[in-house]
């Protein structure tokens, strides 16, 4: 089929891939795009000397392939309300922070020992292995134990007080 009866095919089946588009894509001025790039799509296949025996087929198969790479696209790229979204469920309220800041908040309830090689390791940087040679114990128990400690923190909360840390030396 050439290429001007697969353009007359486009231009008489427009309103119904821009549906299709939108059906797919949610946004009116994303169907838009969609719809428009088919027609890019079809002076490349042309171009290319790709024979296209259904025109319609082809219009309908470029128009479901290209809404769903835009919706994948934007999937993987969190908006701004998204990111504050999950950022909200996850951490602690913003407006709490000035009290919540405090580490020894969260781990003041652990045993003195614990308390003070977390400190050791994540606030003066000394190794592991002799932070365990001292408590004697595997490092590897240490690491998972540290691990557990690391999760009942908030992550803003431990992430911040890391980097004011270092930020003192």
């Amino acid at each position: 089929m050439n290429r001007e009866k697969i353009i007359e095919a486009y231009i008489e089946n427009l309103n119904p891939l821009r549906a299709y588009a939108y059906s797919v894509v949610h946004n009116a001025d994303d169907a838009d795009d969609v719809v428009q790039e088919v027609a890019v799509r079809i002076i490349q296949a042309t171009d290319a000397g790709t024979e296209i025996r259904h025109a319609k087929a082809f219009l309908y198969r470029c128009t479901r392939n290209l809404a769903i790479d835009l919706v994948r696209k934007r999937r993987d790229i969190p908006q701004d309300d998204e990111i504050m979204a999950q950022t909200a469920s996850t951490e602690p309220d913003i407006q709490d922070a000035d009290f919540k800041l405090s580490l020894e908040q969260y781990i003041g309830t652990w045993e003195p020992e614990m308390k003070e090689a977390f400190i050791r390791h994540y606030f003066e940087f000394e190794p592991l292995n002799s932070i365990a040679e001292d408590l004697g114990m595997k490092p590897a128990t240490l690491r998972a134990r540290f691990h557990r400690m690391r999760n009942k923190i908030p992550k803003s909360i431990f992430l911040t007080m890391l980097v004011l840390h270092v930020l003192q030396f």
